[in-house]
């Protein structure tokens, strides 16, 4: 009996089991079809609005946590584009990254106030580009953002950038108006190199580091204003810039990169300031015009190749203060030296300059007092160097 009831509970538990999925709520075949067809329809249609807006404004964009962001542009073969400040009720904050590379057609661009930032290589190689209006709220230029913008002719920047970073402007040939902010620390890496219409700058007085090629190739870069307060000029800042014939150094300039003026062909003369200790190498590799270099009493070495090809450079007095001067410094030159210090020191700081061994380079060494011994020796009259 008890086998029989088991029997008869394991065949009513599956019906019961079975009665109560079947006997719930469902949803029928045509139901499916309707929700599915509903909500299909509601993403095609935002599909729809957002592709027709790009349409309408031959832009592409994304919104991301309610800001938009500049991607891209609809046709590239486009000569002018203007971004409106708002899209979608969401406001226009940034241009992205590559947004309007390479569109070479584009001639001008009309970019809205609340715009924080332009990012890396956002209009590179837009090379008819000549016009661009910058919003004051712009805080950040990517790097590479306008590099080879060839027909670019003047950019005003915006007061709250800071730092004008790596290759923003390089290759910008015909740029030839620049406006800085006062805000300005910082101009960076190969900035503006190969910027060959410059002619004049000015640096902001608030600028204090000037970094590698930022200037390079600046070929008719004829004037350039530092201010007091500029502490470093980084390695061939001003390198092929051909044109400059002066420059005035700061006193609160304490550091010159590697060929800082390396064949500014043009200069012909220059004072370092007493907070420089070092001419490095190769400062004034190949400045052929040079007549006239103004050295402090500060100065405690010369290296390698710094008036390497000077060959203007007629004489110049080496402070007794300068303790190395590195090899082959100067190579090429018919300079007569005047050491400021004894025939020791002197022997001592150019062990390793090869100076000895070019011939067009006759080195005196100071005596205040008529020399008892043989050698080259020189004195001031009147404040000016004088051979024994």
């Amino acid at each position: 009996m008890k086998k029989r009831n088991l029997i008869l509970i394991a065949f009513i538990c599956p019906m019961f089991l079975f009665s109560s999925c079947d006997s719930t709520e469902t949803t029928s075949s045509s139901d499916v079809a309707e929700v599915t067809s509903i909500e299909e329809t509601s993403e095609i249609s935002t599909i729809d609005s957002h592709t027709e807006m790009e349409e309408k404004l031959n832009l592409h964009y994304e919104i991301i946590d309610s800001k938009v962001s500049i991607t891209g542009v609809v046709d590239s073969e486009a000569s002018s584009v203007l971004i409106p400040s708002m899209i979608e009720g969401y406001p226009v904050t940034k241009i992205a990254t590559k947004s309007f590379c390479d569109c070479s057609k584009l001639t001008s661009i009309k970019i809205p106030e609340g715009v924080t930032s332009i990012g890396y290589e956002a209009f590179e190689n837009c090379s008819s580009l000549s016009s661009i209006s910058l919003p004051s709220t712009l805080t950040d230029l990517g790097k590479y953002c306008f590099f080879n913008c060839s027909k670019l002719e003047s950019i005003d920047i915006p007061e709250n950038i800071t730092v004008i970073n790596e290759y923003v402007f390089k290759s910008c040939s015909s740029l030839a108006s620049v406006t800085f902010p006062t805000a300005l620390t910082t101009i960076g890496d190969t900035s503006f190199e190969y910027c060959s219409s410059l002619t004049n700058v000015t640096i902001p007085a608030n600028v204090t580091a000037i970094e590698d090629f930022a200037f390079y190739g600046c070929t008719n870069l004829k004037t350039i204003a530092l201010p007091e307060g500029l502490i470093s000029l980084g390695k061939m800042a001003f390198s092929k810039c051909s044109a400059i014939e002066g420059i005035t150094l700061p006193e609160t300039l304490n550091s010159l990169g590697d060929g800082v003026f390396q064949s500014c062909t043009g200069l012909k003369e220059i004072t370092l300031p007493a907070s420089v200790t070092e001419i490095s190498g190769q400062m004034f590799y190949n400045c052929s015009s040079l007549t006239t270099v103004n050295l402090p009493d500060t100065l405690t070495s010369i290296e390698t190749e710094a008036f390497n090809a000077c060959k203007s450079l007629g004489s110049i007095i080496i402070p007794g203060s300068v303790e190395y001067i590195g090899a082959d410094a100067f190579y090429g030159c018919a300079t007569t030296i005047f050491f400021n210090g004894s025939f020791e020191n002197w022997s001592n700081a150019s062990d390793d300059s090869g100076i000895e061994d070019v011939e067009a380079v006759t080195v005196y060494t100071f005596s205040e007092e008529t020399p008892t011994e043989s050698g080259n020796y020189w004195h001031f009259v009147d404040d000016v160097p004088t051979i024994w």
